[in-house]
């Protein structure tokens, strides 16, 4: 096996602490449960199906990443972060740790590289929040017209149980152009137990969206406050996935 093989693992098996400082099956070849990328169930209400990628394909997959790394530079370090993230979605732990690895180097080499924006989707994702909501701050402060930052930031407080700040950031979102940030909005009012805003909210995604699959998830909302059915307290987290454009 390459050196580069071994090394990750080793990552994937929590050998290198310092990298992922988590453990695996004993068995390389163990088959290991994950769900689809986010980006491949945007939109959509129902669970997804889940596959099985044995613990060599993820070592694999992320050799592959680990070789496109093109110079030491800052931006090929962020590209490749970046590369990390999108393969952590696919449901491949490992990356997330070797994303904000890179990410963070690119920001070493480069304070003013857009590392900020994918590491803190790293580090929400890895339910490290304070990092998280740090590296927003910084994103949205150089990028303060990009409704994908007010989104996701939005759904992490909303994770988090800070629904007014969870609110603001969804309405800074639908103001720049964001139009699923009012179903997520609405999300939040109908836990608030503001249901004529909720219902609002969820009419305006109908009107207003041009994406069907958003429309109908609206639609759904609101057959589902209409009949009594909508279970006010938990709000569904599906929908926008962050990915780089």
């Amino acid at each position: 096996m390459a050196l580069s093989a071994l090394y990750l693992q080793f990552a994937l098996c929590g050998t290198v602490i310092f990298v992922l400082g988590a453990g695996c099956r004993e068995n390389g070849d163990a088959a290991v449960p994950v769900s689809p990328s986010p980006a491949a169930v945007a939109y959509s209400s129902s669970t997804p199906a889940q596959t099985e990628i044995t613990t060599a394909e993820q070592v694999q997959r992320l050799e592959e990443v680990s070789r496109s790394l093109q110079d030491e530079t800052a931006k090929s370090y962020e590209d490749r972060g970046a590369r990390y993230l999108l393969l952590a979605e696919t449901g491949i732990q490992a990356a997330y740790r070797l994303s904000i690895l890179d990410l963070s180097r690119a920001i070493e080499i480069d304070p003013k590289s857009d590392a900020y924006r994918w590491r803190a989707v790293a580090y929400a994702d890895s339910n490290n929040t304070e990092k998280a909501l740090e590296d927003f701050a910084t994103a949205i402060g150089r990028h303060p017209e990009d409704p994908a930052l007010y989104l996701r930031k939005g759904r992490l407080l909303a994770d988090m149980g800070r629904d007014a700040d969870a609110i603001r950031a969804f309405d800074k979102a639908y103001g720049h152009g964001a139009v699923e940030a009012l179903l997520h909005r609405g999300r939040m009012r109908l836990r608030r137990g503001e249901t004529e805003e909720a219902k609002n909210d969820f009419e305006k995604v109908i009107g207003e969206s041009k994406e069907l699959g958003l429309r109908e998830l609206a639609n759904s909302e609101l057959v589902a406050l209409t009949k009594g059915d909508r279970n006010l307290s938990t709000p569904r987290a599906d929908g926008e996935p962050f990915s780089r454009e």
